[in-house]
């Protein structure tokens, strides 16, 4: 037969009530996550006209979606999102642009 012994101390242990801070200003508290409603959000819209010079320089090169993603902007799902609307900023739209352009210029 197995015996255990009993903690008696933790059986009659009760935990302190935490106290509370005061809350010292009426200003809803920021949720994490969210962004602040004032805070930058530059124009973005979706770049579908770069997908059928994506699609060309792919074909013509022999490099896949992923590899054309990671080398403009070190996002390998870039061309894929692309594709179901994802929508760009303009500076990111910028950097496509002049990777697309090396490309084409490098061969």
């Amino acid at each position: 037969m197995i015996l255990y012994r009993q903690n008696y101390a933790a059986l009659t242990f009760v935990p302190k009530p935490r106290k509370r801070r005061p809350i010292l200003s009426i200003r809803p508290r920021r949720v994490r996550g969210r962004r602040k409603p004032n805070a930058p959000t530059g124009a973005t819209r979706p770049a579908f006209d770069l997908l059928g010079r994506i699609d060309e320089i792919r074909d013509r090169h022999g490099l896949s979606d992923s590899a054309i993603g990671r080398q403009a902007v070190n996002d390998p799902n870039l061309v894929y999102a692309l594709r179901e609307g994802r929508r760009i900023r303009e500076q990111t739209r910028a950097r496509i642009e002049a990777c697309l352009d090396q490309i084409e210029g490098g061969c």
